[in-house]
């Protein structure tokens, strides 16, 4: 019985939502001024989204749990991503490029600057088990970039994207940016150049932006950390990297802000909406954010990997490639994607 308690607990701190979506909270943040859309986020101890209330806890999680999945097209295991072989040779000469790694770990090169986003390396988020391997390991992107500037990238605290044994392989010394209220967590588990951001606040090429998601873990109270997505800027190419979030205005001002040339969004973990609508984008969703972020290609991360909703992992790809969006870029896992100057 206590495994069980343990295991519903775990899930409920890693999947639930912030709050119930109500569209004219919504609204009401879309007309307001970019000064107003991000006031104060943190108070009494806790982050929040200054735009929507938050209502959802743990009697709608068991509401969720019990309640029976709804129907979907497709089966678990159909239109996953495939896996690619990765040439180490391949990483080493190219110079520009983005390697998905798998959900929303990417691996981003910019001549010799590199980014690694939300890092996890292991079988398994939590308890739940990953569908597709990983085509590279840690250790061979780390040869990659001993000689460049490497950089490993925090969105938020879930443990889909802030994998301890992935940061503790880190070697001594990499610099880690992390959301605020994550870097005590960081320190603990290594000597490393750990900094806090908060929304807006950059670090030579890199901006902390808004994401509107929440933050938790076993040992770390609910939202007592941020939560957001990174804009990078390096060598005449602007990208959006995207943390999870539910649809919000944000996506607009953020659009408006900066010239993107390739936003990573977070899309997957779904469904059911009534539950996951505050937190995760679904398709039609992210298509929205893409036209609030630019003229850019999004490519589409956090699906394909691990089950986390109610959905089949690879319906996004089954939803997407009915849509035939030429703005829309479905990588595979392995795929090495070559970025293109403006």
């Amino acid at each position: 019985m206590k495994i069980i308690i343990c295991i519903v607990f775990m899930l409920f701190i890693t999947l639930s939502a912030p709050g119930e979506f109500r569209e004219s909270e919504s609204k009401k943040a879309e007309i307001q001024k970019t000064e107003d859309l991000h006031p104060a986020n943190y108070k009494n101890g806790r982050y929040y989204n200054p735009w929507m209330k938050s209502t959802k806890g743990l009697k709608d999680f068991l509401r969720w749990k019990f309640s029976k999945a709804g129907e979907f097209p497709i089966e678990d295991r159909e239109y996953l991503p495939e896996k690619l072989p990765v040439k180490f040779e391949d990483l080493k000469n190219k110079r520009r490029y983005i390697l998905w790694i798998g959900h929303m770990t990417f691996f981003i090169r910019i001549d010799d600057n590199f980014y690694l986003l939300d890092p996890v390396f292991s079988k398994r988020a939590l308890i739940s088990k990953r569908y597709v391997d990983v085509p590279v390991s840690l250790d061979d992107l780390l040869e990659i970039s001993k000689d460049g500037h490497l950089r490993v990238l925090i969105t938020h605290n879930h443990y889909d994207h802030l994998d301890k044994k992935s940061i503790m392989a880190l070697p001594e010394g990499t610099e880690i940016l992390v959301p605020r209220g994550d870097g005590e967590l960081v320190r603990k588990w290594g000597k490393y150049r750990v900094e806090e951001m908060n929304w807006h606040e950059s670090i030579d090429n890199i901006t902390f932006t808004e994401a509107q998601h929440w933050s938790q873990r076993i040992t770390k109270g609910r939202n007592t950390s941020l939560w957001g997505s990174y804009i990078v800027e390096d060598g005449n190419i602007t990208l959006f990297l995207g943390g999870d979030s539910g649809w919000f205005a944000g996506f607009r001002e953020i659009g408006k802000e900066y010239d993107i040339d390739y936003a990573l969004v977070s899309v997957g973990a779904y469904e059911p909406r009534w539950f996951m609508q505050d937190s995760h984008l679904n398709v039609p969703e992210s298509i929205s954010a893409m036209e609030d972020l630019g003229g850019g290609l999004m490519i589409p991360g956090h699906w394909g990997t691990f089950k986390l909703g109610d959905e089949p992992p690879g319906l996004p790809k089954y939803q997407y490639e009915k849509l035939k969006n030429e703005r829309i870029r479905l990588m595979d896992i392995g795929e090495i994607f070559p970025l293109k100057e403006k």
